[in-house]
């Protein structure tokens, strides 16, 4: 019921829009007409037709404004439903026992649509039924839907995702407490700042490459560690420098 009454508002406000630019078109246009008419036996046709044309070109930029206005009048009341929208899908999950415990969640994140509320209870699941994941299952009811591979990387204090050749920073992260992140297989993430020349010298890593991309003033972009052979890498952030001074 309520989707019906928001497409016949969307709708009757389109009509409302269309109807405003073209009286404006309508209104231009015949008026640009009436002063050709009157023109024409007075100052001449090619005169008529200047003012004419200077007359069409106001009329249009009068509709242009209409539509402009009609455009951030369309624009408030899409984002008046869409909150209205997100009021309702929240107090419906506040009402239901079996979803209730995502509410908080989903008042912070201003988040509370069926589908992605969906998705948060599988993953919820999936990790409950986890003998050594269910630990993690806390965390996603406050947002934090850790990755299966960051979860096991957390976990084993032993376990390494990079290639051999890059293990040996790696390990080194590991050891110093860096926070860090799994990302596709050979990847790993520290908001740590790498000093990959200063790695390179102290470190055994052969065939490693410290790569920096293109540097752009409003884009800023780390410096990584890569294993040209395995296609594995290290990158880092603008945190800490490691190693330490």
């Amino acid at each position: 019921m309520h989707r019906l009454r928001a497409l016949a508002l969307a709708t009757g406000f389109s009509l409302a829009i269309a109807i405003v630019a073209l009286f404006y078109v309508w209104g231009a246009f015949a008026l640009a007409l009436a002063a050709t008419q009157w023109f024409a036996g007075w100052m001449g046709e090619t005169i008529a037709a200047f003012i004419a044309a200077g007359l069409l070109v106001v009329g249009c930029l009068l509709a242009a404004q209409a539509a402009v206005w009609a455009r951030a009048r369309w624009d408030a009341h899409a984002g008046a439903a869409r909150m209205a929208r997100r009021r309702r899908d929240l107090e419906a999950l506040r009402r239901d026992p079996a979803r209730a415990h995502w509410a908080p969640l989903a008042e912070r994140r201003q988040v509370a649509d069926p589908a992605t509320v969906a998705r948060w209870e599988s993953r919820y699941r999936e990790l409950l039924a986890h003998p050594r994941r269910r630990a993690f299952a806390a965390r996603a009811l406050e947002g934090e839907f850790l990755s299966d591979a960051q979860i096991d990387f957390l976990l084993d204090p032993s376990r390494r995702v990079t290639c051999a050749h890059l293990q040996p920073v790696e390990q080194a992260l590991r050891a110093a407490g860096a926070p860090m992140t799994v990302g596709e297989p050979g990847f790993l993430w520290t908001e740590w700042s790498l000093d990959g020349p200063r790695l390179l010298r102290e470190m055994p890593l052969p065939g490693v490459h410290w790569q920096v991309p293109a540097a752009h003033p409003r884009d800023p972009q780390p410096g990584y560690l890569r294993c040209p052979a395995c296609g594995s890498r290290i990158e880092g952030g603008f945190g800490a420098s490691f190693p330490r001074a």
